[in-house]
């Protein structure tokens, strides 16, 4: 496939889509690289094909025959042969999501595991991929009526949710202190009420 075919479908996997495409152009390729075999297994093949091996010791050739000689390198071949079993089992559920979260149609998914065709680069990509949401108008409002502290610049909506749920905790457990109240002599010798706030007494 040309390299836009591969970005495209890299697209189609929902976490490598928030990537960008210049990244996923980087990892489409970076997947076409193989990797060259070492300079000792290149010079005794070149040797064997009339090729003189210009590569010191200690450093990789200038050429390498890709196709030649991987086998002896990465392969066993008694120990393929002792576990071909293997080939012919029915691929797992667990399997097919894998398959299915890379991209793969769920048409194209083979019912055997099979053997693969070619060498395969799995890339790890360390990095956060939560998508990081802007907090809501309504919780700005309640933050700032509620006077509560926060950064507007680094707030995101699962931040402000925490905040606004601590604060309800803190609000629902705070203890409502008891207005007091008492009773005074009034001027005539009547007993007034005093209520909290209220200047005047009420007989």
């Amino acid at each position: 496939m040309a390299l836009d075919d591969d970005v495209a479908l890299l697209e189609r996997v929902a976490v490598l889509e928030l990537l960008g495409r210049d990244a996923l152009r980087i990892l489409a390729i970076g997947a076409e690289v193989r990797r060259l075999i070492t300079a000792k297994n290149s010079r005794a093949r070149a040797k064997e094909k009339d090729h003189e091996p210009d590569a010191p010791p200690d450093e990789p050739p200038p050429f390498a025959f890709l196709d030649d000689g991987l086998g002896d390198i990465w392969f066993d071949d008694d120990h393929v042969r002792s576990g071909a079993e293997w080939r012919t089992a029915k691929t797992t559920e667990k399997q097919r999501a894998l398959l299915l979260r890379m991209g793969v149609k769920a048409d194209s998914i083979p019912d055997q595991c099979g053997e693969a065709g070619d060498l395969i680069t799995v890339l790890t990509v360390e990095r956060d991929v939560k998508k990081r949401e802007p907090p809501t108008d309504k919780q700005i409002k309640y933050l700032y009526a509620n006077k509560i502290d926060f950064d507007r610049e680094t707030l995101t909506k699962g931040a402000a949710t925490k905040l606004i749920v601590e604060h309800r905790h803190a609000t629902e457990k705070r203890p409502t202190k008891a207005k007091p109240f008492g009773v005074l002599p009034s001027k005539g010798g009547q007993l007034g009420l005093l209520v909290p706030g209220d200047k005047d007494q009420k007989t």
